[in-house]
């Protein structure tokens, strides 16, 4: 997105991102804006650069890829019709990042992840060459955060979701590749889990007998779903990965609570405010024949046992 002020236009976005923003041209007024696909921003070591909420003196190469900034500058067109913002006689605002992961290890205050979003976009709209010392350019599948002193980590098991707000470190100089400033618990967040199964389901899918406040699937089971996916934040995560397979039980802490049983033929369903009365129902209709379509749930997830504390969830039965 960006905004007109004057004779000067600015740019907004990620440095290095898939989309950025820029105004003015042959037909836009000074007070006009616009949005554009791609923008070429140009620095200069007379461009004023400064971070947010840091004192010191900053340049160019404190910019580098993945870095949410403000840019402000003159707006030009080339000959192809190319958008490019010259802030040689401007400035570049770094504002706080957000880096998305999944937690691999941490040691001597550094963290290593699987990058997952970096400012909002996946790693794959990104190209980190230079961003590191000869041979250390940032890499999504081994990420490095820098965490201060004062920062403490929550204990993480590998493969859970976490996600700091920072900078990225400056151009060419990493590792690591992004100092964090704060950082999102997220042992608590309420993930999205989705399963679906082609056509025919399982007429089994849960252990027997089901239990008012235990709904196990086997590994076997969520696996053999054609979509298996768990949603914490940004961060996609894989049910059918852990080998304890997937368990619902009621999230007692939720103030409110709503189960739906779906019939796909008769295109009926039920809905349930209490686990027990659902997990009833669904006893019932799992009568050997009907099979199982879809799940979605929403709850606190555990993916080092498969524990999902459901406030939400929702079936969709064949009959």
């Amino acid at each position: 997105m960006s905004s007109t002020s004057g004779t000067n236009d600015s740019a907004a976005g990620n440095m290095g991102g898939a989309m950025a923003g820029g105004a003015a041209g042959a037909n836009m007024g000074a007070n006009d804006f616009g949005f554009f696909n791609g923008v070429t921003v140009t620095v200069a070591s007379t461009t004023t650069v400064t971070e947010d909420g840091q004192s010191g003196t900053f340049g160019p190469q404190d910019i580098s890829v993945g870095q949410h900034l403000q840019a402000f500058g003159k707006v030009s067109t080339d000959s192809s019709g190319n958008r490019i913002l010259d802030t040689s006689s401007g400035s570049v605002r770094l504002m706080v990042t957000r880096a998305w992961g999944q937690f691999t290890s941490a040691t001597g205050g550094v963290v290593t992840m699987n990058l997952q979003a970096l400012d909002g976009l996946p790693p794959a709209a990104f190209n980190f060459a230079g961003t590191g010392t000869t041979g250390h350019d940032a890499t999504a599948s081994a990420y490095t955060v820098s965490v201060p002193a004062a920062l403490p980590l929550p204990t993480l098991t590998a493969g859970f979701p976490i996600a700091f707000d920072g900078f990225v470190t400056p151009f060419g100089s990493a590792p690591p590749d992004f100092a964090a400033e704060t950082l999102v618990n997220f042992a608590t967040a309420n993930a999205r889990l989705h399963l679906e199964w082609m056509t025919p389901g399982p007429t089994a899918p849960f252990v027997s007998p089901l239990s008012a406040t235990n709904v196990m699937m086997t590994q076997a089971t969520v696996q053999s779903a054609a979509e298996h996916v768990a949603f914490i934040g940004p961060v996609m995560e894989d049910p059918g990965s852990v080998s304890a397979g997937l368990s619902f039980v009621p999230n007692t802490a939720a103030s409110n609570m709503m189960f739906a049983i779906g019939h796909r033929m008769s295109w009926q369903f039920q809905v349930y405010s209490t686990f027990n009365d659902f997990i009833t129902a669904l006893t019932a209709d799992l009568n050997g024949t009907t099979q199982l379509l879809r799940v979605d749930a929403v709850g606190p997830y555990d993916m080092s046992t498969g524990v999902q504390s459901v406030s939400f969830m929702a079936v969709v039965l064949s009959d």
